[in-house]
């Protein structure tokens, strides 16, 4: 994989991050068309469904890193009060013109905008894994101060080791974290992951994994594999 970053630390996440939402704005259509052909959607919404089926009716969602929405709008005509959150505009443009019914927000996963304990839900798919590894804790302090008492965050990573930038499928450089289930175990402090599941093959070339995680000291919602 690419080169390991040098001096990520939380006060240096600005500079992979700003690179990787600047790729995000270029390649946005480009990226939307390659992942809809290239992904597995079923896979995913059936994630999503087995997700809805750990929550209350009409669930408060924040799909985090939401790119072109297609979670966001497949949640919202599955029942759920969702909005999507993406840095990067032009993805966002590109949501709001093929979902326009839904509700995003240009914003950071770092520092959002909304009150403590407001979403039953974030789901997080393949966004997190755009932080240096060192940097993680501020992502997961703040989506554990949004997430409701017995909420669950769900996210997906790429299976692997090492993290830096690649620019691999799209010519541009984007920052990639890669982790082990127990490494990403050791490195968020404020949840516990309570389920896994590993994609039974490749998506885009690449290992990944779900995960659904609660807040520390917190009754595990999930009622056993579904």
């Amino acid at each position: 994989m690419g080169r390991d970053s040098e001096d990520n630390d939380g006060s240096k996440l600005d500079d992979p991050i700003s690179t990787t939402v600047e790729t995000y704005d270029t390649i946005a259509k480009e990226f939307r068309r390659y992942t809809l052909r290239e992904g597995d959607r079923g896979y995913q919404e059936e994630i999503l469904k087995s997700t809805l089926g750990s929550l209350q009716r009409s669930p408060t969602i924040l799909d985090a890193g939401c790119g072109d929405g297609r979670d966001t709008n497949f949640l919202k005509e599955e029942g759920a009060d969702v909005t999507g959150l993406d840095l990067s505009m032009n993805m966002l443009k590109l949501a709001q013109k093929c979902h326009p019914d839904c509700d995003f927000i240009l914003g950071d996963m770092r520092y959002t905008p909304f009150f403590d304990d407001t979403f039953d839900c974030v789901w997080a798919s393949a966004s997190i894994i755009h932080f240096p590894k060192k940097g993680l804790h501020h992502v997961q302090k703040e989506l554990c101060r949004i997430i409701k008492k017995n909420g669950l965050l769900v996210f997906s990573f790429k299976k692997g080791d090492g993290e830096g930038y690649e620019n691999e499928p799209y010519g541009s450089p984007r920052y990639l974290s890669y982790y082990t289930i127990q490494e990403l175990r050791e490195y968020l402090t404020s949840f516990d992951i309570v389920k896994c599941i590993e994609y039974p093959g490749t998506i885009l070339n690449s290992e990944f994994v779900y995960c659904w995680a609660i807040p520390r000291d917190q009754k595990n919602p999930l009622k056993g594999p579904r």
